[in-house]
């Protein structure tokens, strides 16, 4: 979870600086390799981090919700497009969370458009409390 939250490089578990860390804490652990990191724990925190937030966005004390888009390309010349919400709970804590991250076929408004509808839609009753959308392209 310290690498999500802490939006920290796989890479971070490979330095030997990290690993003597690692070490003098708790010298049996075992740190787990890159490629475990990326297809196995962070997929199944990302389903259950998901599941929260449908879970969220379908309660009906988020009244407004607010999007946020970033659009780059990768250095292999691939497009991407992420959409975040932003909203206040009923407990008027402030949340923002990336509803999607896709790759964008077409850099057309159309294509835009098609991206941010599909990864809208997949969260019930979204469409209907949104109030402003902020495109962002780097």
């Amino acid at each position: 979870m310290w690498f999500c939250h802490d939006l920290l490089p796989f890479r971070t578990g490979e330095s030997k600086y990290f690993q003597k860390f690692i070490a003098a804490l708790k010298p049996d652990y075992v740190i787990l390799s890159r490629t475990k990191l990326s297809q196995c724990l962070i997929p199944e925190l990302a389903n259950e981090i998901q599941e929260k937030l449908v879970t969220i966005l379908e309660q009906r004390d988020v009244a407004d919700v607010v999007l946020t888009t970033d659009a780059w390309t990768s250095k292999s010349c691939d497009n991407y497009e992420a959409l975040t919400a932003h909203f206040i709970c009923k407990n008027f804590m402030f949340r923002s969370a990336t509803l999607g991250i896709a790759k964008l076929d077409n850099q057309t408004a159309d294509g835009h458009v098609k991206l941010i509808e599909k990864l809208v839609n997949k969260h019930k009753g979204l469409m209907e409390r949104l109030v402003w959308l902020c495109p962002s392209y780097n």
